[in-house]
């Protein structure tokens, strides 16, 4: 005998529609951040022209970061959790090893490894016993993971804020936020090495003290490290919780119109990370010379992005995203967009492609190649891409574009 449902109590509401405009490959970052199976197409006029299902945009690699999430999401105890945890780092390798673009398979890890956390806060909540209820205080994913552009060998960088009237409960935030971090470091992803966790007094406050830092960092950005902590608080996305206590992206809403000096500073801050052309040139003629991706490549643009970012009132975004936005207020030039866009792809590939062959010789994923190994055509790449960068740092630079910077 079975059962009779209403169409009511099986269906989710309000249903997530895409329109038929939208490309495979976010149509899929959205269902798989919404932990959905199907997706209503729509034509611009609303008419349903369709329904979507996963194994409609899924190749059998990416199918199993669906089933992967969904066993997060249903893992009963932090042991549970951290066995599959285990795995979250062979999706990247899995999807790029059967042809996914590296931006792609990034974006894809970002969205698991979101999951992931809010289950490891999830399982340290409800260890911890009453306390604050998630519309009292917010988990924020800071760093690479926050801008969806993970690789294996990210780290979790993390914030919490929380409602003024849970200042009393604060100590109690602190020590869920470093129980996460434990089960996360039993899945095999460490904190961040430089303290930009949850568990420190710097990255846990209430909402109000964020929006009065965040103030202060317009006003003097030289003082206490101001520069640094609002390049980690802009980049923040929340994953749990209440996303109206995330303040400083309000405040600095406000930047390019109230506070030019200091998106000036965030230019300069972004130029003063000099890209290393001249260490290229050199380790070229030494076949066991090395060069450190991350740092002397993709630092320089995603730091640009987001001065550029800025300029356009955009906070949380991808490096592509906020150079788009750049290239929209005048802060870079169309071309300029375009081409450190095209670099950025570029470097990625070649990060994901160097730590996929890493992991596979059952060595830890890390940013440094030793240049004789490439290939002559990635060598190449990477030498014009390096020559690009520089050539924008130095328009950049010289031009001042956007009137606040003159």
């Amino acid at each position: 005998h079975r059962a009779v449902h209403q169409i009511a109590e099986v269906m989710s509401a309000p249903a997530q529609t895409v329109t038929a405009d939208r490309t495979a490959e976010t149509v899929l970052l959205d269902m798989l951040e919404r932990g959905m199976r199907h997706m209503p197409v729509l034509s611009p006029r609303g008419e349903v022209l369709g329904v979507l299902e996963d194994v409609d945009l899924l190749a059998a690699s990416a199918r199993q970061s669906f089933v992967l999430r969904r066993a997060i999401a249903q893992a009963p105890d932090a042991a549970a959790l951290q066995r599959h945890g285990r795995e979250v780092t062979q999706i990247a390798v899995e999807l790029f090893r059967t042809g996914t673009k590296a931006s792609a398979a990034s974006s894809i890890s970002s969205i698991v490894l979101d999951a992931l956390v809010r289950k490891a806060l999830e399982l340290a909540l409800a260890e911890a016993g009453p306390g604050p209820t998630q519309d009292q205080f917010a988990w924020l994913t800071l760093g690479s993971i926050a801008r969806r552009e993970a690789m294996p060998s990210s780290d979790v960088d993390s914030a919490l804020s929380w409602a003024d009237t849970c200042d009393s409960e604060c100590a109690q935030l602190r020590a869920i936020a470093a129980r996460v971090h434990a089960i996360l470091g039993g899945c095999g992803l460490p904190a961040d090495s430089n303290g930009a966790v949850a568990s420190h007094q710097a990255f846990a406050r209430s909402a109000s003290d964020w929006a009065q830092a965040a103030e202060g960092w317009l006003d003097d950005p030289l003082r206490g490290k101001g520069l640094i902590l609002s390049s980690l608080l802009i980049d923040g996305r929340v994953v749990w919780g209440n996303r109206a206590l995330h303040t400083v992206p309000t405040v600095f809403h406000r930047m390019r119109d109230e506070h030019p000096n200091a998106l000036r500073l965030q230019l300069l801050d972004a130029l003063s990370g000099k890209v290393r052309t001249w260490s290229l040139r050199d380790v070229l003629s030494r076949r066991g010379g090395t060069f450190d991706l991350k740092t002397h490549a993709v630092t320089p643009i995603v730091n640009l992005a987001r001065w550029g970012g800025l300029t356009a009132d955009m906070t949380s975004a991808s490096t592509p995203a906020r150079l788009a936005a750049a290239a929209s207020t005048g802060a870079l030039t169309e071309r300029d967009s375009r081409t450190l866009t095209e670099v950025f792809v570029m470097l990625q590939r070649i990060r994901l492609a160097h730590q996929v062959e890493l992991i596979a010789a059952g060595r830890t994923p890390n940013d440094v190649v030793t240049v004789g190994d490439l290939s002559p055509l990635n060598r190449s790449l990477l030498g014009d891409g390096l020559r690009e960068i520089a050539a924008v740092q130095r328009r950049a630079r010289q031009s001042g574009t956007h009137p606040g910077l003159r």
